[in-house]
């Protein structure tokens, strides 16, 4: 099931879904530990997207973890509006996310604080925003799948798009699918919480 140590933790190797040509079969990374600052506040910002429901997913509690990009090296935290960012690289239940592998090889992240899944509004109309905004979190915009890199980080992909989650690392901050660029502000390491 792509976990190596049930006792310890150790971060996530899902078997590879589509192979990026530098990602070694069977590799696991190294678990990295987490850093501590101080968190930040963030203003609202739009409203409520509305969400399309498809079937039911079924999927399978994982591991709980927080999600470090490698680039800033600050964690992913959903913030006062829902949106994620690193702008606060607070080590609280915002920055905390339950891993479930669903039933296609997709996996799925739950926050902590609000029980409500990361979910990207990448629609023809949509933000490309990486938020817990929907109320539901059960169609294809909650799936993601990793992409092992051969530094041991992730790149993350949204299954129904196709595009890699990225931090805009010089600018908002926040995690989205608005640029389809590779580089270190597209991968992530998973830390033990």
């Amino acid at each position: 099931d792509g976990f190596a140590g049930a006792a310890s933790f150790q971060a996530i190797a899902p078997p590879p879904q589509q192979p990026s040509g530098n990602q070694p079969q069977g590799s696991q990374p190294q678990p990295t530990q987490p850093q501590n600052t101080q968190p930040q506040n963030t203003q609202p910002q739009g409203s409520q997207p509305q969400l399309h429901v498809e079937p039911a997913v079924t999927s399978t509690y994982l591991m709980t973890a927080r999600i470090r990009c490698v680039g800033n090296e600050r964690t992913l935290h959903v913030d006062s509006d829902n949106l994620v960012s690193t702008k606060s690289d607070a080590n609280d239940d915002r920055a905390v996310f339950d891993i479930e592998k669903c039933d296609d090889g997709s996996y799925r992240f739950k926050s902590k604080s609000n029980g409500r899944y990361l979910w990207v509004y990448d629609t023809a109309s949509g933000d490309q925003l990486l938020s817990t905004r929907a109320a539901s979190g059960t169609d294809e915009y909650t799936k993601f799948i990793f992409e092992q890199q051969s530094d041991g980080s992730y790149r993350i992909k949204l299954k129904k798009t196709g595009r890699y989650l990225h931090v805009d690392g010089g600018g908002d901050k926040l995690a989205s699918t608005r640029a389809d660029d590779n580089d270190a502000f597209t991968r992530f390491h998973l830390l033990s919480p």
